[in-house]
């Protein structure tokens, strides 16, 4: 399910964004003894565990074997005081997607809420400002806005990874879905508000001949104007995509397709027990770049326009962490308005603290650029939990906010956002 937050500092009503998202899982008891780590991947399991006792959690067991569960999405809105906030006309939006964390004790299974979230300064950005970031963030949640729809051919017990976009005066959310069984596949839904996204049905995409049951996961779709085409990147394993003229209608997308026919040297030599998932893919004026992570390093390729989608090479690692906690998943870049910088968002978790789910941030110049880390500390991180506040005085739902994307001005490639004010879905754990 999904939920909106809003800023209850702030007049203005919030831009809002939405993403959904359930891979990677993460545990810890209160008394910070043991944790449990499951990546639920494609190619591999690998489950981390300290000392410790099983603890409560939303009301059921934790145990040591996690599996997909129910999804609910969390709505973030949040502002930076002391700078000026777009207009009606000048908002935008843009969706961030976290991975999502799942309890199960029997048959009953609980996903994470995923978070929608929108950024705005905190009470550091008062003062002297030169850069589009400011030097501190604060949010606000809503409850639950969309959750899983399970029928007769689609057991789905949970919803997540999502990506969104505007189109015929309304917002499309692309997103995973799981089932108890493990089977990954994508979705879509629409609505004209957030206020209504809980009561509209969901698409499934498998009924289209050149989807099918395949595996798929984490879309990304963006509107590439050379070619007139919508493209969805996502994986199934290594990098593909697939087209259509009409992302927002029951058209069918084309076959998928692979980005590269086998892995990168720099992911072979590098990757070890990791994957290579949680594609995103950008332009500016003459490249278009892919980014992927998952094992403490960013991985870019970049090709030309004039060769896109095919052409990518010149794969390199841009970031790197010595514990792949520290740089974990769900790795997205926007461009922040015309400000000519471009803002990264790197899912991790805190391990020098609670080891609860976060966002860290790093900027750069261009996607091909050096990227320098403004919020890529837990004291300083992008999004985490004492950062949060939540709807009308309600306790904390949740700790952990992850995998997300954020929300588009427009629908184009180069992923625009506006310059301070960022809004963000992430992932969150909750009852629902």
């Amino acid at each position: 399910m999904f939920a909106m937050l809003n800023d209850v500092r702030s007049a203005e009503r919030p831009c809002l964004a939405l993403a959904v998202r359930a891979g990677h899982i993460a545990e810890r008891n209160v008394e910070g003894k043991r944790f449990l780590v499951n990546a639920l991947r494609r190619r591999h399991s690998a489950v981390q565990v300290g000392e410790g006792r099983r603890r409560r959690a939303n009301s059921f067991d934790v145990w040591e074997r996690f599996h997909g569960g129910h999804v609910h999405a969390t709505m973030l809105a949040g502002r930076f005081p002391s700078v000026r906030f777009p207009r009606a006309s000048e908002r935008g939006e843009s969706v961030a997607t976290p991975p999502m964390r799942t309890f199960i004790s029997g048959r009953v299974l609980t996903l994470f809420a995923l978070g929608l979230t929108t950024l705005a300064p905190g009470p550091a950005a008062a003062g002297h400002r030169t850069g589009p970031l400011p030097d501190s963030f604060g949010w606000s949640s809503t409850g639950p806005l969309i959750g899983p729809k399970p029928d007769a051919g689609h057991p789905v017990v949970s919803v997540k990874d999502p990506t969104v976009f505007r189109s015929k005066n309304l917002r499309h959310p692309y997103m995973t879905t799981a089932d108890g069984a493990g089977a990954w596949s994508l979705a879509r839904t629409s609505s004209a508000d957030w206020s209504r996204a809980a009561d509209a049905p969901l698409a499934f995409r498998d009924p289209d001949p050149n989807i099918g049951n395949r595996h798929a996961a984490v879309p990304q779709v963006f509107h590439f104007a050379p070619h007139k085409l919508s493209y969805t990147v996502h994986q199934t394993g290594p990098p593909a995509y697939s087209t259509t003229k009409d992302p927002a209608g029951p058209g069918r997308w084309s076959a998928p397709r692979s980005f590269f026919d086998s892995e990168t040297p720099a992911l072979t030599e590098s990757q070890g027990s990791g994957c290579w998932l949680d594609f995103w893919t950008i332009c500016d004026r003459s490249d278009g770049y892919l980014f992927s992570d998952d094992n403490g390093h960013q991985y870019r390729s970049r090709t030309t326009l004039a060769e896109f989608p095919n052409g990518f090479r010149d794969t390199e690692i841009v970031i790197v962490e010595p514990n792949c906690f520290d740089l974990f998943e769900a790795s997205n870049v926007h461009r922040l308005g015309h400000s000519g910088t471009y803002l990264m968002l790197v899912g991790a978790l805190a391990t020098g603290n609670d080891w609860r789910r976060c966002f860290r941030a790093w900027t750069a110049d261009s996607p091909g650029g050096t990227w320098k880390p403004p919020a890529d500390t837990e004291a300083n991180a992008l999004i985490r939990s004492n950062d949060v506040t939540f709807q009308d005085g309600r306790s904390a739902r949740t700790k952990d906010f992850s995998h997300g994307e954020a929300i588009r001005a427009g629908v184009d490639r180069s992923h625009s956002q506006l310059p301070w004010r960022l809004p963000l879905l992430t992932q969150t754990n909750s009852s629902c």
